[in-house]
């Protein structure tokens, strides 16, 4: 699912790089997708993101990327089955983003 989320999100994000390590406090996430020059992380995120100490994770991993000035976008599968409204998603941030 990571390649169709890719796929989807080149067309507006063209400098988007795939498995990018961003350093935490005291820990890194690995962005599915990311632009580290544009700061937007993009992660796909499979059943068990849906479970409690993942979603945990998850949170934190939202707030320390947040707090250092990037932008997190989530996808599912779900929303992988209208890729318009998530190309919609990532350039909206994309857009949230310039000066």
């Amino acid at each position: 699912m990571e390649t169709v989320l890719r796929l989807i999100v080149a067309s507006v994000l063209p400098t988007v790089r795939s498995q990018v390590k961003i350093p935490l406090q005291g820990m890194h996430t690995v962005a599915d997708l990311a632009d580290p020059v544009a700061k937007i992380a993009i992660y796909y995120d499979g059943a068990t993101h849906d479970l409690a100490p993942r979603r945990a994770t998850d949170s934190k991993i939202n707030v320390l990327l947040t707090g250092k000035g990037w932008r997190v976008l989530r996808f599912t599968k779900e929303h992988l089955r209208d890729p318009g409204w998530v190309r919609a998603q990532v350039l909206e941030c994309v857009r949230s983003g310039e000066v």
